[in-house]
């Protein structure tokens, strides 16, 4: 069967001479098998195994019939054996055209930032040299920008690249969300964006991860004052406690060029930028996940040269939040 790969039904296995014992070999008479079926397992050429179907009952003698079956079986093993090896290879080269996709995107952002950071320490360096500290001052100024940007980079690598549960505690949303629009302000002000606040003081301590929702937000709002136009841009971000339905909700809004409709649906894929060269399109989706995790939702609503609107709604109670004896105040 092995050479001419080919299905076998033996009626006596005493006295076939297939199964006689060979030099150093057991023969199948050895065990008392009267009637065999054998059929080869094959994907195209390669003979992956066999099925073996004995009896040692005398009164029990396979039939053709049952040789066809056990041979169709074997075909269809060795069929089902060849889809999972190409679902497998489809799965591997799906895996690394993503690797090789991320590596891309990751790869041109960092050497954007980069590049930011050689430029601000070359000007360092000559304001140094020269003792020019208005030079040294402006060059700091682009270093630290860069830094920023790797740190926020590195955040949200570190965010998408793995499921994680939300280390919940109670505390103030205000607090946390003040804390984040604090840090996007430098970047409102390179490009004369006001930002604006809006938080409901009636907020209770609520079960939140508190670095998730800290980065939720500012990615949200430096994104928002990414998309406001210099000089004229306008940036809200509110809070508000909606006790009847048990959620909290936090938007984040923009007086920028909106977004067309056809982009809208693929603005939470990872990657997926439209800030050309100037993002890495994971912000929002890193926003998403958190979100998520937290059981919570994220919409958004835009419309071209209407500017666009983030709503993000988590839940204000948990049984999972851990206790605690203090909770973040209210801002300062």
């Amino acid at each position: 069967m092995l050479d001419h790969k080919s299905a076998v039904l033996c009626t006596n296995a005493a006295d076939d001479k297939r199964f006689r014992q060979d030099a150093g070999q057991d023969s199948i008479t050895d065990f008392g098998l009267v009637s065999v079926i054998c059929a080869p397992i094959l994907v195209r050429d390669e003979l992956l195994g066999v099925i073996h179907v004995d009896s040692s009952v005398s009164a029990h003698v396979y039939t053709q019939e049952q040789l066809r079956l056990i041979t169709a079986i074997g075909h269809m093993t060795g069929l089902a054996i060849q889809n999972a090896r190409l679902v497998q290879s489809r799965m591997q080269t799906a895996r690394l055209a993503a690797m090789g996709e991320t590596v891309a995107y990751l790869s041109h952002s960092i050497k954007n930032i980069l590049q930011g950071l050689r430029n601000g320490s070359e000007l360092v360096e000559k304001g140094l040299q020269q003792h020019q500290l208005d030079t040294v001052s402006k060059g700091w100024g682009i270093t630290e920008r860069n830094l920023d940007k790797i740190m926020h980079l590195t955040m949200n690598m570190l965010a998408f690249s793995k499921p994680r549960e939300p280390r919940l505690e109670y505390a103030q949303i205000n607090t946390v969300v003040a804390d984040a629009v604090s840090l996007a302000q430098r970047r409102a002000d390179e490009k004369s964006v006001i930002l604006m606040t809006d938080y409901d003081e009636s907020f209770p301590a609520i079960p939140i991860d508190v670095d998730g929702i800290h980065q939720v937000v500012l990615n949200l709002v430096i994104n928002a004052v990414d998309a406001a136009p210099a000089e004229k841009g306008l940036v809200n971000v509110e809070t508000r406690f909606d006790g009847e339905n048990g959620r909290a909700l936090i938007n984040v809004s923009d007086n920028g060029p909106g977004i067309d409709p056809a982009i809208a649906a693929k603005l939470f894929e990872p990657f997926h930028s439209t800030k050309g060269q100037g993002g890495t399109g994971l912000g929002l989706a890193v926003a998403r996940k958190i979100v998520e995790e937290h059981q919570g939702r994220i919409s958004v609503e835009s419309k071209p040269s209407e500017g666009t609107l983030i709503r993000v709604s988590v839940p204000i109670t948990s049984t999972r939040a851990q206790a605690s004896e203090q909770t973040f105040g209210p801002p300062r």
